[in-house]
């Protein structure tokens, strides 16, 4: 048998099980949906449209240079599982010339079990994500979504590794979790005593997350070669960080979160949220959240802000570490919540991500929008409430009034004029050609709110109406007024200089008269 990792020999009855645990599916989570709200995508063709200019003055960051997050909301399909370093094929033996059969090799986890004479198996079954991942430390193996080999047997894909208790067990390197339990596993086969043996003892097997199971044999690398350094980059560096965590060993778990800190800036900081929210690493979580907040404002591709839960989006926006312009925020809060996560999001979740505090300002391509889909979210819990008393001094609909109301003509005003045509132009279809256009889009999300609060956003687009006729009307009446003014202030002194003119010329004359009779 290969020391590298290759599918593990099972009785039929265990084949069974495993089977049964390879068909089983995770129960998927409310906030594992990202089913987008009906309708256009607007607001996120609007972002990306407001944000595009950032593109082209800065380099490619983020995914075009990332490779793709492990994260995968869980009851999803994930990406195939990259190839190991130990998952390779070994390189071809020459004929033995030794008295013992073997080659010269040096002492390492990829050889042969019978070449290296191995005492302990490690058995790493893989996972995708699901309510018990990483760890994934049940009883319930229902639960587990094992991956399954490609070859379509429908058995559990598992990679086997035939090591050393001495290299895995021993030295500043070791792994303190596996050197204990070999350590008891061993009293207690024993009984106390000297000898007695079992073969128990002598296997670890887990399930893990596909990422991590492919890191796995870099972990052995380091336990086996105290002198090389850790093949660490920004794909694995999470899942070695959590490996080195979940089996003690520190010298690991230093090195890992050191990459981590170092490398974790604005280009990065998106792919090691994705991963540590995986895996449950707070620390690195938390300082990617900030790094996240603190670049908002810079962000070009928004993919990788749609494809977070809602748990994460919360506390990217809620940062301390936030910097964003506030109708920027409230487009990007929109676009994610509105569009891609309308069945996600309840009432309170939104209210508190509109917060004044952190939202003073709306953008007014989203205003509309943003109070329609936050009235739903209201009618969505009491569909029979009295919407204008829910909405008596509310923020959010006084800052959403407001603004619509500033912009009534682009966005009440001439919708409604054209839809107006529209129905009473009598070649009109009976059902309206789709997609809408913008004005009737905002037409239709206009007349889908209540009717009391139609009226209410009429009266306010009327007073701002008048207003701004009021403020027309001054302006033109202060222009008319100055050029009045104006116009008599140049006639008096045109009157003044003809004054002077005459003045002028009767003293001319007069000094040619006495002149003539002298």
């Amino acid at each position: 048998v290969r020391g590298r990792p290759q599918q593990q020999s099972m009785r039929p009855q265990q084949q069974q099980q495993q089977l049964q645990l390879a068909r089983a599916v995770a129960p998927r989570p409310r906030n594992a949906s990202t089913s987008p709200h009906p309708g256009s995508l607007r607001a996120s063709a609007t972002l990306a449209s407001r944000q595009g200019h950032l593109s082209a003055a800065s380099p490619p960051t983020q995914s075009s240079l990332l490779p793709a997050s492990s994260y995968t909301p869980y009851g999803a399909s994930t990406r195939p599982s990259a190839r190991s370093s130990n998952s390779q094929a070994p390189p071809p033996r020459h004929p033995h010339s030794r008295y013992d059969g073997l080659d010269d090799d040096e002492l390492n986890w990829r050889l042969d079990s019978y070449a290296s004479l191995s005492d302990y198996t490690i058995v790493v079954h893989r996972a995708r994500p699901g309510p018990y991942a990483p760890d994934f430390d049940t009883s319930d193996f229902g639960s587990i979504d094992l991956v399954c080999e490609s070859s379509g047997s429908g058995s559990p894909k598992a990679d086997v590794y035939y090591v050393h208790k001495a290299m895995i067990a021993v030295g500043s390197r070791r792994s303190e979790l596996l050197g204990r339990r070999i350590r008891e596993a061993e009293i207690t086969a024993r009984g106390g005593t000297p000898d007695g043996h079992s073969s128990e003892m002598n296997v670890h097997e887990t399930v893990m997350l596909e990422s991590a199971a492919d890191a796995m044999g870099m972990v052995l690398d380091f336990l086996y070669y105290p002198d090389r350094a850790l093949d660490i980059n920004v794909e694995n560096a999470v899942p070695l960080v959590y490996l080195g965590k979940r089996y003690k060993i520190r010298a690991l778990l230093e090195r890992a979160e050191a990459y981590v800190m170092e490398n974790l800036e604005s280009t990065t900081a998106m792919y090691f949220l994705l991963d540590s929210y995986l895996y449950r690493l707070d620390d690195v979580c938390s300082r990617a959240i900030d790094v996240t907040a603190a670049n908002l404002a810079e962000t070009v591709d928004f993919e990788p802000i749609y494809k977070l839960p809602p748990e994460l989006f919360r506390r990217v926006v809620l940062s301390k570490e936030l910097k964003c312009d506030s109708e920027l925020l409230s487009l990007i809060v929109y676009s994610y919540c509105g569009e891609h996560h309308a069945e996600d999001i309840d009432v309170e979740y939104f209210r508190e991500l509109t917060k004044p505090r952190i939202m003073s300002d709306i953008d007014p391509k989203v205003a509309l929008m943003l109070l329609k889909f936050y009235v739903d979210l209201i009618l969505a819990d009491d569909e029979h409430c009295d919407i204008m008393e829910v909405l008596q001094g509310d923020s959010l609909l006084n800052r959403c009034v407001t603004v619509v109301a500033k912009q009534w003509q682009g966005e009440v005003c001439e919708p409604l004029m054209i839809d107006a045509e529209w129905d009473a132009d009598p070649t009109t279809p009976a059902v309206r050609r789709r997609p809408l256009s913008p004005h009737a889009e905002q037409t239709a999300l206009h007349r889908s709110l209540p009717p009391m609060l139609q009226n209410y956003l009429l009266e306010k687009c009327i007073l701002e109406a008048k207003n701004d006729v009021d403020t027309q009307k001054s302006t033109v009446e202060n222009y008319e007024g100055r050029k009045k003014a104006e116009v008599d202030s140049n006639n008096k002194n045109f009157g003044q200089i003809v004054k002077q003119m005459q003045a002028e010329l009767e003293k001319s004359k007069r000094s040619q008269g006495r002149e003539g009779e002298n």
